[in-house]
């Protein structure tokens, strides 16, 4: 039996929302797509943590057991943070930090991106391991800042998203980032929006170079290919742009998870429940020791009827609900009928509510008390 290899790329910043796969119709995301078609796609993944370093952390008690492990990332806070606990550092083989440009102007093509340089550095990996030929099992684990690192896009990609009588977005390589009002200032919004949809279209382009590498260098598909975003990346829906995060809201924290597995069959969904990142992850990893078909099964038995996400402002979120705590959530009587957290919190009925723009914790009090004893009992165990 072949050795069984399994890439990880994550992305920070990718938003579940910026898929044509999750609901996008705004701009295209062939490559991304055409991913999705080819993988169980994990609905309703949700990053447990705003700190992409806790994730890290994390994710390198996940990766799955192999004889050889990498690590390529061009975010030098991951690559610090992977090698400075030895615990870590003796789980790879190598860390590899990739050198990519700070630009100062958007480039003039694609290819001359940072996230393109990052994307060659990956290609380079995979094609320097070696997957169709060797005899040992590998574990690749691609890491890139994605949209929380320079946005470069050339301006004929952004010019393809903005009509005529439409502001032109600031001329600018930093991520947008601040506190906005969407009513007030629609076309900051709308700016920002435009340049993220740009990093978007430089992302897919560089993933369709990846995955055709991928596929030249196992032409067997025998690799599994694992893509996530690290966290989502909030346009001026809960009044702020870019990090740090507005909360443990849906643009904040509802990511991509998609698992390419040949021996399994594609283009499947998991929607049956909300799912953590972790969890789903974990539920991956032990179908995968199993030789088990069922990707699906291993995460519904990994899944909750509710999952919470931590943060300053933590979330309880269920198929029906998203409650997001109020500034007191973490005290005593937070959860109790009338107490003071129960004015703070906020309710959003899911999923038809998926940008939680409405309110109704006021005409839900029961609903709102019990989701907010989860959260109580949750930060009891974490204390």
């Amino acid at each position: 039996m072949r050795p069984r290899n399994t890439i990880l790329l994550t992305i920070d910043g990718l938003r579940a929302a910026a898929l044509g796969a999750y609901g996008n119709t705004w701009h295209p995301t062939p490559a991304l797509d055409q991913l999705a078609c080819g993988s169980v796609l994990v609905e309703w993944a949700f990053a447990e943590t705003a700190d992409p370093l806790t994730i890290h952390r994390q994710l390198a008690d996940l990766l799955p057991p192999a004889d050889w492990r990498q690590v390529v990332t061009d975010d030098p806070a991951a690559a610090e943070t992977l090698t400075q606990n030895p615990s870590n550092a003796s789980r790879f083989d190598s860390v590899l930090q990739l050198e990519t440009p700070a630009p100062a102007a958007a480039a003039e093509a694609i290819p001359d991106t940072a996230l393109a340089v990052a994307f060659a550095g990956f290609v380079e990996a995979v094609e320097a391991a070696n997957l169709g030929g060797a005899s040992d099992s590998k574990t690749l684990w691609l890491h890139t800042r994605g949209l929380t690192g320079p946005w470069d896009a050339p301006a004929e990609v952004i010019a393809r998203l903005v009509d005529e009588d439409d502001p032109a977005p600031p001329e600018s390589t930093a991520p947008a980032a601040g506190r906005i009002d969407r009513q007030a200032d629609p076309d900051a919004v709308f700016a920002a929006a435009c340049r993220y949809a740009a990093q978007i279209a430089v992302l897919d382009t560089c993933l369709g170079q990846l995955v055709a590498t991928i596929d030249q260098q196992d032409p067997q598909r025998q690799t599994q290919l694992v893509l996530l975003g690290v966290r989502g990346y909030p346009l001026g829906e809960h009044g702020r742009v870019g990090m740090p995060e507005a909360g443990a809201y849906a643009e904040s924290r509802h990511v991509p998870l998609l698992v390419r597995d040949h021996r399994r069959t594609p283009g499947r969904r998991f929607a049956a429940a909300p799912i953590t990142l972790l969890a789903a992850l974990s539920a991956v990893a032990k179908a995968d020791r199993l030789h088990d078909d069922g990707i699906e099964q291993a995460l519904a038995a990994h899944a909750s009827a509710t999952v919470v996400l931590h943060g300053q402002k933590p979330a309880a979120r269920s198929m029906d609900w998203c409650l997001v705590a109020g500034s007191d959530a973490n005290s005593s009587n937070a959860a109790a009928p009338g107490g003071r957290g129960a004015d703070n919190h906020e309710l959003y009925a899911k999923p038809d509510d998926r940008w939680e723009a409405n309110n109704v914790a006021s005409v839900r009090p029961g609903v709102v008390e019990a989701m907010a004893a989860l959260l109580a009992a949750e930060a009891a165990r974490d204390g």
